[in-house]
């Protein structure tokens, strides 16, 4: 098994945190070595120390890839579940983690990641800024290595999509 840096990503609500436990799940079952590193923990974590303006979210991000990289070379696997909802940052990230960067988008629509709000940001958006796909536009990814709809598949499935993709290219 090679090592690589999983960036999940896509709306808040889309299923990244799920889908992200699910794989680590599977790959630990097959005697990988795997992380998650979601977007919302890391920030707890940080103390609250990055705010959501587009500088912030590179910040957070950033230290993401860092921890990623590191643990690819010592031969651990990444799950990353985060929004990354702008092109060129999302490009920054596969030029900084290099080898073994895979892109997976949730594709979802905003209705349906309304419906869900598990984690309750879409019930407070009015007092929010800078929140993707409400007052910012989130790029949707045109070079993902695989996208996944989350609206029609189950986790299951979902995981399952992702897990015949590694197998085929490797990974696992």
């Amino acid at each position: 098994m090679k090592p690589f840096t999983m960036y999940i990503i896509g709306l808040s609500g889309s299923g990244k945190s799920t889908l992200a436990e699910a794989l680590a799940e599977r790959l630990h079952k097959k005697g990988a070595p795997v992380e998650v590193i979601d977007g919302d923990v890391l920030r707890q974590e940080l103390g609250d120390m990055f705010g959501y303006t587009r500088e912030d979210r590179i910040k957070q991000g950033r230290v993401g890839w860092v921890l990623a990289r590191h643990l690819n070379r010592n031969g651990i696997s990444v799950l990353i579940a985060a929004t990354a909802g702008c092109q060129d940052v999302r490009e920054r990230a596969r030029e900084f983690i290099g080898e073994g960067y895979l892109q997976v988008y949730l594709d979802c629509p905003i209705e349906e990641c309304i419906r869900r709000d598990v984690k309750g940001y879409y019930k407070d958006v009015s007092k929010l800024k800078n929140f993707y796909g409400i007052d910012m536009k989130y790029d949707v990814p045109e070079d993902s290595e695989l996208t996944v709809d989350t609206v029609h598949l189950s986790v299951e499935q979902s995981a399952g999509q992702v897990m015949s993709y590694l197998e085929e290219n490797g990974f696992c």
